[in-house]
Formats: C-alpha cells, sequence, structure tokens
C-alpha cells in the first residue's frame, strides 16, 4: 500500500485523502495506470494533473499544492467545500487521463464516468397544452447526495439506497423554456437513467458536510447494478484534518493523513463518523443478486 512514511511535514488533507483512497480501491490501480500514461503522453498534453498526483503518492507533501493549484481546489479550513474537492480532483484528473494514446487508460476512465441520459418534462396552462419533453445526455464521476446531518442522526444503508433513489428525479417551478416570449410558469421535471450495460465500475458518492454511518454490510443499488463499499473518506471539521478507512481482508484499516494522526491500524467499526465520501466497486447486477 502507500508508504506514509516518507512524508516531508505533512499537512495535505482533503486532497491526500482522496488520492489515497482512490489508490487504496480495490481493482483500480490508479498508481499503474498514472505511469501507464506517463510512458505515452499525447502530443501538445502537459499531464501536470497526472505528474502532481504520482508525486504525491510517492509520500511527497509538494504534491498535494500542486495538485490544490492545478484543480482550483478550496481552502482545508472550510468544511463546507471539503467534499466539492473530491469531486474536483476525480473530474481533472479524469479529464486528462481521456486524452491518453493508451486504450487501457481510456478504458481506466470510462470505468469511472456516470453515463446519463436525461428526460426533461415541463408542464404549464400556457402554450404548453401537453407536456413537453426534452431529452439530452451528459457524463458526470461522482454523485452528490446533498445532506445536512441531524444532531445524532446515524445514516443506514437503506438511507443511502433511499438518497440515491431520489437523485434520479427532480421536479421544481422554472420559467416557461420559451422565456421571454411566454412568462408563464412551468413545473420541471427531470428524470435521469443510465442505460443497461453502461453502469461505471466505480462509483463515488461525496455528502455536503460529515455524516455518521452505520457499518455498512449490504450492498448499495445503483442503476442497474449493485456497489460495495470498500474506501472511505472522513473530514473531522473540528481539527480540520482528514482520513481514510479501506476495507481489508481481515476488516477495516485506518490510515491517517497528517503527523499528528495515527499512520494505519486496523479496526472493527460499529459506525463510522465524519464521513465525507464514499468509494465503491461495483460487484453484482441487480437481476443477478435478486436470484441469489
Amino acid at each position: 500500500h502507500l508508504s506514509l512514511r516518507r512524508q516531508r511535514q505533512m499537512c495535505i488533507r482533503d486532497r491526500f485523502a482522496t488520492v489515497l483512497a482512490l489508490h487504496l480501491t480495490p481493482s483500480r490501480r490508479l498508481k499503474a495506470c498514472l505511469e501507464k500514461y506517463q510512458t505515452c503522453r499525447p502530443h501538445g498534453k502537459g499531464g501536470e494533473v497526472v505528474d502532481a498526483v504520482l508525486t504525491l503518492l510517492e509520500g511527497w507533501s509538494n504534491g498535494a499544492e500542486d495538485v490544490a493549484k492545478l484543480i482550483g481546489a478550496f481552502r482545508d479550513e472550510d468544511d463546507l467545500v471539503v467534499s466539492e474537492n473530491v469531486d474536483k480532483v476525480l473530474k481533472v484528473l479524469m479529464e486528462e487521463l481521456s486524452f491518453s494514446r493508451d486504450s487501457r487508460v481510456q478504458e481506466f476512465v470510462h470505468r469511472h464516468e456516470l453515463k446519463y441520459s436525461v428526460s426533461t418534462t415541463y408542464t404549464a396552462k400556457c402554450h404548453l397544452t401537453s407536456a413537453a419533453v426534452r431529452r439530452h445526455e451528459f457524463i458526470d464521476t461522482t454523485l452528490h447526495l446533498k445532506r445536512a446531518a441531524a444532531e445524532g442522526e446515524v445514516i443506514s444503508a437503506g438511507d443511502l439506497n433511499r438518497f440515491i433513489e431520489e437523485k434520479k428525479s427532480v421536479t421544481c417551478e422554472d420559467k416557461c423554456p420559451r422565456y421571454p416570449y411566454c412568462e408563464s410558469k412551468v413545473i420541471k421535471r427531470m428524470d435521469r437513467f443510465i442505460k443497461e450495460a453502461c453502469d461505471p465500475d466505480f462509483l463515488t458518492l461525496y455528502f455536503s458536510t460529515p455524516q455518521t454511518l452505520e457499518e455498512i454490510e449490504t450492498e448499495l443499488a445503483f442503476s442497474n447494478n449493485n456497489y460495495s463499499i470498500k474506501s472511505i473518506i472522513h473530514w473531522d471539521p473540528k481539527t480540520n484534518k482528514a482520513a481514510v478507512s479501506a476495507e481489508r481482508r481481515d476488516g477495516w484499516s485506518w490510515f491517517g493523513v497528517d503527523n499528528s494522526q495515527v499512520q494505519e491500524y486496523t479496526y472493527s467499526p460499529a459506525r463510522f463518523h465524519n464521513v465525507i465520501a464514499l468509494m465503491c466497486v461495483r460487484s453484482t447486477t441487480q437481476d443477478a443478486s435478486s436470484k441469489g
């Protein structure tokens, strides 16, 4: 695993935690993919983000500062936006890797992509005498679960599945699509889904603020597949420090990312505290799991 002993005056927190969680998630082989990219770097592309992340994986703190500058990361001290850095690191890194001339590196990117098809329906009492539907597609790399935890609230696997299900559809009041020619208000409903056989191999979920989770022993349902949580990013708003938990064969292991933290130990959690992001790996299709 990633050695932390060679870090120099480490104080890199959430950016390092994101890279460490990516590195520790099974079957990702992040470092090997980045090294392959370096050997087949496309002409005209600098690969600065890949270089910075590799420096970080080698355990040198200056890599985190480079990553922060390249992705325009938010400051560690602002716990309200720390989770956004998880999304930023993934988006910028995958965008750079997508230009690789090596098909295996490109495949690595595709395995992270959430390829959404979106159907937007407008209903109103103006010129739209019946529902008007518009369709488009877009690609994302993370799923943002906007949650503000109540004091003492503990999230279960059932809650997580409900949060994911709620992200499929959004309904709100909006301007008419013919605005400014029509100033009526319309009901806008956006339904998004991923086509069959297009689900990602790696799913990253992140929250707006740190949450407390029960130990999740069941798989999470997303699109047409089930996913197992393999790595967790923690953020402690009281100390402004991040950490990573990763599932191993003998249980869960904790990895600190600051010199003042314990570097690594194995534990058996009843609950996960200060969870800001979950990194999951596709395990089974929902049809296969339902058949037993």
